[in-house]
């Protein structure tokens, strides 16, 4: 699933679909918002952070990055009908 900049992200309802506590989803948000993923605000909650052209940029690079140097992996585990 993919959520657009800005998107509220509720606890309650994030703790429900993914059958763990609260406290738990707090957790996970306070971590995503060291890496700047998603921005907490007192008393509003959290959201989809907004990456600025030049971060969007360099997050498409890394990933570019990634999956090339995982492709000899993912060659490696591909059987005939995967390549058709």
């Amino acid at each position: 699933h993919q959520l657009p900049p800005g998107s509220k992200l509720p606890e309650e309802a994030l703790a429900e679909v993914f059958g763990v506590s609260r406290t738990g989803i707090r957790k996970v948000l306070q971590r995503l918002a060291t890496v700047q993923m998603v921005i907490l605000t007192p008393k509003r909650g959290a959201q989809v952070a907004s990456p600025t052209v030049e971060e969007a940029q360099a997050i498409f690079r890394t990933r570019a990055r990634l999956e090339v140097a995982n492709l000899p992996d993912v060659l490696a585990r591909c059987q005939p009908p995967h390549l058709a």
